[in-house]
């Protein structure tokens, strides 16, 4: 896939992670929530996962955007920055190193009463959240490129909004990818 983006090509990325959540649903309840092993996730802790990550993200573009947004005439096309571009390759399934996540990331213990249609509605509603901004950021012409916000995790790190999203959809793809590795693993034990 090439380095540059438009908003459609970003507009469809995310309608298509919100359509390969949708698909979460037909899981069946026992293998959604079911560990591979006690040290490994289930589907819920992947799903909840990204429900964590997708939001401080998109909290970080939104503020980017309110705070320091710089508007473009006719650009069409975006790319991220290359260190970015490197880190998201190295992101990209089938991985071969694992990486400890940090503490704000972790998904949390569940409840007692397990909720699957909660869990994917909350991870569906974040595609939908990134759809909408990418909208409003065409509708409004603001440059990916160069409006710019702290990174939510190592504030020092000021990114691009074209950045934050080729790296949210490299990790998202990464999660996709376990998740189904993690259904493999269930089915197969």
């Amino acid at each position: 896939m090439p380095d540059e983006k438009s908003y459609q090509d970003l507009i469809q990325i995310f309608n298509s992670a919100k359509n390969k959540a949708d698909s979460f649903r037909e899981i069946p309840d026992e293998r959604f929530f079911m560990k591979p092993a006690p040290d490994q996730w289930s589907v819920d802790d992947i799903c909840r996962h990204l429900i964590l990550f997708n939001t401080k993200y998109i909290s970080s573009i939104e503020k980017a955007a309110k705070t320091f947004p710089v508007m473009s005439e006719s650009k069409e096309l975006f790319e991220a920055s290359y260190l970015i571009r490197l880190s998201a390759r190295y992101l990209e399934p089938p991985y071969k190193m694992k990486i400890k996540t940090i503490k704000p990331f972790r998904p949390e213990p569940g409840s007692s009463k397990p909720d699957k249609s909660e869990s994917v509605s909350r991870l569906e509603k974040t595609q939908e959240a990134l759809i909408d901004l990418l909208n409003d950021f065409r509708e409004n012409r603001i440059d990916l490129e160069k409006t710019r916000g702290k990174n939510p995790v190592f504030s020092l790190i000021k990114m691009s909004v074209i950045d934050f999203i080729v790296l949210l959809d490299a990790h998202q793809r990464r999660h996709f990818w376990q998740l189904e590795q993690t259904l493999e693993k269930i089915q197969h034990s």
